[in-house]
């Protein structure tokens, strides 16, 4: 199993947008970057351990049969500059947060257990995320303000003991900042810049990532509906030949079309004959920090 994480998309895409020359040329990278791997041409992005992992493959005969997969954890989805909000402007006490995690898309909100109720009320009436315009009822708010026992069951979170109690949540393309609030990571003046970010509701068809494979277990020229992120870690146990060690919430319904004649089938090692058992095996994975929808 070889692994090579990428983050060269993602940090474009966020600076510039996928519409910028900026974010076209770092796609076109990441795709000359797959194509050479697979074309056995001289890959300086992965350096020499690349090179010596290659060319073991190469002396053994085994490079046609590694599997390569190329995933992405999520998709990006562009920001509006005229829905972003900071959560300072709803509180009239900053002193009742003890640290904000994460912003943009989501926002977890720290406080004093005897804070909780009335920084979760403030939040919860701000003027500034009220509904603006035209506003069907049935429309997703700018922003949700969730306390985490309420939280959606499809989040898996509200039941964690590592959360906090308020949860805020934006519609895609709208963000909430802070300023002032101290906050992990911490604030950065430019946050407000990026063109481009992830996050929201993986619902929502802009969130989708990419998933690509060829190699021995793979059909070719097969192009499947999605599949969840939670999906992917049975199908490289897989290709391995490892039995899952534990329970997890992949459903092999949803990627057992994308297997092979005689790999779709497999329950364990021992369904590999020893002879081809480790000409099949070799998985290289390409995780793509992240690709825009």
């Amino acid at each position: 199993l070889f692994l090579i994480r990428y983050a060269g998309v993602e940090n474009t895409l966020r600076l510039f947008g996928s519409n910028s020359d900026e974010g076209r040329q770092a796609i076109s990278r990441s795709d000359l970057y797959v194509h050479d791997l697979q074309t056995k041409k001289s890959l300086l992005l992965f350096s020499s351990l690349y090179s010596q992992f290659q060319q073991k493959l190469e002396e053994r005969g085994l490079f046609e049969s590694t599997n390569l997969v190329v995933i992405s954890g999520h998709g990006l989805r562009s920001v509006d500059s005229e829905e972003q909000f900071y959560i300072e402007e709803c509180l009239a006490d900053f002193s009742k947060i003890t640290k904000i995690v994460n912003s943009h898309s989501m926002m977890m909100v720290f406080t004093d257990p005897d804070e909780l109720d009335e920084v979760f009320f403030e939040l919860k009436v701000c003027d500034q995320w009220a509904p603006m315009g035209d506003y069907d009822e049935g429309d997703n708010p700018l922003v949700s303000v969730y306390r985490t026992s309420e939280l959606p069951e499809k989040f898996h979170w509200k039941s964690s003991r590592f959360m906090p109690g308020i949860i805020i949540m934006t519609r895609p393309g709208a963000t909430v900042l802070t300023r002032e609030l101290p906050s992990i990571p911490a604030g950065d003046e430019h946050a407000r810049d990026i063109r481009q970010t992830g996050g929201w509701d993986n619902d929502n068809v802009e969130m989708r990532g990419v998933f690509m494979a060829r190699g021995p277990a793979f059909k070719t020229n097969h192009e499947s509906l999605p599949i969840n992120m939670v999906d992917v870690y049975q199908v490289l146990l897989n290709i391995l030949g490892v039995e899952p060690p534990h329970r997890h919430n992949g459903s092999w319904a949803n990627v057992e079309d994308l297997l092979s004649s005689g790999w779709e089938s497999r329950t364990s090692p021992d369904s590999i004959s020893s002879s081809t058992s480790t000409a099949r095996s070799f998985l290289c994975l390409i995780l793509l920090c992240m690709l825009s929808y």
